[in-house]
């Protein structure tokens, strides 16, 4: 997994993260606050934000190679205020994702895609994003 403790607001933090995203050439698939969601049906709880991010051309070469490594698919990131109070970011890493299945090909998009997600994720405390 990749981490981070941002020194930025937690909404700060996710825009940059989507900065971050879009200037990787990714794309945010699914953006869901799921603290906004709990508090739907009465439960208070800190930040929390989870995102789904892939690219398609990944997501083809990852289908040619398993169809059913599909589910490995979008990587997911977790923006939250942890108990301590610091906004922390964990993303899954891409190639444990893909690392479970026994096709080569699979593993070399993890390895592809693991410097895309750490970029990403470092992002959030780069005085540039």
């Amino acid at each position: 997994m990749f981490r981070a403790i941002s020194r930025r607001s937690p909404e700060d933090t996710v825009a940059a993260l989507k900065e971050a995203i879009e200037s990787e050439g990714m794309y945010l698939l699914c953006h869901i606050p799921a603290s906004t969601n709990v508090a739907k049906i009465g439960i208070e709880a800190p930040f929390h934000q989870v995102m789904e991010v892939f690219h398609p051309a990944y997501a083809a070469r990852v289908w040619a190679a398993r169809e059913d490594a599909g589910i490995a698919i979008p990587v997911r990131g977790h923006v939250y205020v942890s108990s301590d109070g610091a906004v922390r970011v964990d993303w899954q890493r891409p190639s444990v994702n893909l690392g479970t299945y026994p096709e080569p090909e699979l593993a070399v998009i993890g390895r592809e895609l693991d410097p895309v997600f750490e970029r990403i994720v470092s992002a959030v405390n780069d005085a540039t994003a």
